[in-house]
């Protein structure tokens, strides 16, 4: 090869490189800055390490990153299982990046479970605008909950574990937009129920907390914008708990679930079904594990899992329930049987 030539190619080379140089480098701040607002974590991480100018942009970039979970497509790891990896120093620091303009935080991964008790401080403390937290996959230490009262006043849905009436009340005191409250295996007995702005919230949940008590339970009559109410695994529903539902005649109440109790207070539920009839808002209502209830003002119920209910029961409840518009539960088969008059016999229960 001649040395012209070696020159002419050595020359186009540099030509062809300088031209991609200059073609990413000639996008201005705002052109990077829009592109890197639609990389995940880990890739704008590694923006940060190409040079200083990408660096001040990917840092300026987090500004529209809004919300943070566990869920990869937020990471953008190669291998998803590398998310059971990140702990609570890896947390720290992307907290410091975007913790600011973080919204909503959900630590919804089972490798969740694993994390320091602290990490919630470190949400506290770099993210004083969070709206949305969901953290009952983690356990809380007293220096969390702290930092929680200081620097958290913002919450609108709060999702929670293993806590006590004390840490709740004092959280509740700042945060008088609450509207929707998880509470998942605790030992509360409804105290903190106090400190809930009754014109806020929106929808309570509680999930295995068997402590509650009728006395503590009965403030929820007041709450004025509550819809639904869902208990799971909870305390005896008893007719004294149903009674006091049944009170909530002021209140707006529409969806109600009772899920996962014990049979016998569930039983008990359906044979004195007259006090729910009280309450005139209510258009939805699941019961799982149950025999039979009725209301004339029923628009909706899931009849899932209800192992011990009869052929019979289910007429009934479609006969007495006048305003009755959906009936779930995979039972297609055998309304179409009955319409026909071929219903199986007292007997039999459904097949699911």
């Amino acid at each position: 090869m001649s040395p012209a030539l070696d020159s002419s190619l050595a020359s186009l080379e540099e030509h062809v490189g300088t031209i991609e140089e200059v073609g990413i480098n000639a996008l201005n701040d705002d052109c990077l800055t829009f592109i890197m607002q639609y990389l995940p974590i880990v890739d704008r991480v590694r923006m940060e390490r190409v040079c200083k100018r990408w660096q001040a942009v990917s840092l300026n970039a987090w500004h529209n990153f809004k919300k943070l979970n566990f869920n990869n497509k937020y990471w953008g790891f190669s291998a998803p299982f590398t998310l059971a990896e990140v702990n609570h120093r890896i947390i720290e620091k992307v907290l410091k990046r975007c913790g600011e303009y973080l919204i909503s935080i959900e630590f919804n991964s089972k490798f969740n479970e694993r994390l320091d008790q602290n990490v919630v401080s470190s949400v506290a403390r770099f993210c004083p605008n969070v709206q949305h937290l969901d953290v009952w996959r983690l356990k809380i230490s007293l220096r969390s909950w702290s930092a929680l009262y200081e620097n958290c006043s913002k919450l609108v849905s709060f999702a929670v574990s293993d806590c006590t009436d004390c840490e709740l009340s004092l959280l509740f005191e700042k945060n008088r937009e609450l509207k929707r409250l998880y509470v998942f295996s605790s030992n509360v007995t409804g105290e903190f129920l106090n400190n809930l702005y009754c014109y806020s919230i929106e929808s309570i949940v509680f999930v295995h907390c068997p402590m509650i008590t009728l006395g503590n339970f009965h403030v929820i009559r007041d709450f004025c914008e509550t819809e639904p109410l869902v208990l799971e695994e909870n305390f005896s529903l008893d007719e004294g708990f149903m009674k006091d539902i049944s009170s909530y005649r002021k209140s707006v109440l529409k969806y109600l679930t009772l899920a996962y109790g014990y049979a016998n207070s569930l039983v008990a539920i359906g044979t004195n079904r007259k006090p729910l009839k009280k309450v005139t808002c209510y258009q939805s209502l699941l019961v799982l594990y149950l025999k039979n209830i009725n209301d004339h003002a029923l628009q909706e119920t899931d009849c899932r899992d209800l192992m011990n209910m009869r052929n019979t029961g289910v007429v009934k409840l479609i006969e007495e329930s006048q305003t009755l518009e959906r009936l779930l539960g995979g039972l297609r088969d055998y309304i179409e049987k009955a319409a026909r008059g071929g219903h199986k016999s007292d007997e039999e229960t459904f097949d699911y």
